[in-house]
């Protein structure tokens, strides 16, 4: 039987730690955006609202196309709501003027929750996500070059649904001017491991 240190213990009681912080983070969050959800119904709003299934940051260096941005990836339904299709039929029927993005940042992972509404149509989206401010390094690179900032939806297929294009990516990425100390911290980490 292997013996296992006092080292190696504490890394498994650290890794421990962070796994029920980010649990704890993931649920506050979801909560969070219930509590919105609540509120512009409660205003007589139509919302769709979902957790994403995945939430990307993506860059033109890791793809075979120009695209670039933060990727949600819509579930099919969530519960009895025909999530996908209702956000598709919302894309097709208009835009979205108006979008909030409330965030938090733990330990280097970004928990998100993006709101998007139409108030002619009284329609408002909300979405939730988390993704590593590591990965986030050649998205924002892209965004400083271009001036602009993209959010897309799509299935886990990749069949795009909506795209949603903004002026500024910093609402989206906690310490975007540091974002190169992130990616070197992130780089050293790899080369310790």
């Amino acid at each position: 039987m292997t013996d296992i240190g006092d080292e190696d213990r504490d890394h498994v009681e650290t890794v421990a730690q962070d796994a029920a912080a980010t649990k704890e983070a993931w649920t506050a969050t979801l909560d969070d955006m219930e509590a919105m959800v609540a509120e512009r119904e409660t205003d007589g709003w139509e919302t769709i609202r979902f957790p994403a299934g995945d939430t990307a940051p993506e860059n033109p260096a890791v793809r075979e196309s120009d695209r670039f941005g933060l990727v949600f990836v819509v579930p099919k339904a969530v519960g009895d709501d025909p999530v996908a299709e209702r956000l598709r039929e919302a894309f097709d029927g208009g835009s979205f003027p108006e979008s909030e993005v409330y965030r938090r940042e733990m330990n280097g992972t970004v928990f998100l929750v993006v709101e998007y509404r139409d108030p002619d149509r009284r329609l408002a989206v909300f979405v939730a996500g988390q993704y590593m401010l590591t990965d986030a390094h050649g998205m924002v690179k892209t965004a400083e070059k271009s001036g602009e900032f993209y959010v897309h939806f799509q299935r886990l297929d990749a069949t795009p649904i909506g795209t949603v294009e903004h002026e500024d990516h910093h609402p989206f990425v906690p310490h975007a001017d540091r974002i190169d100390e992130w990616n070197a911290a992130a780089r050293a980490h790899d080369d310790e491991g």
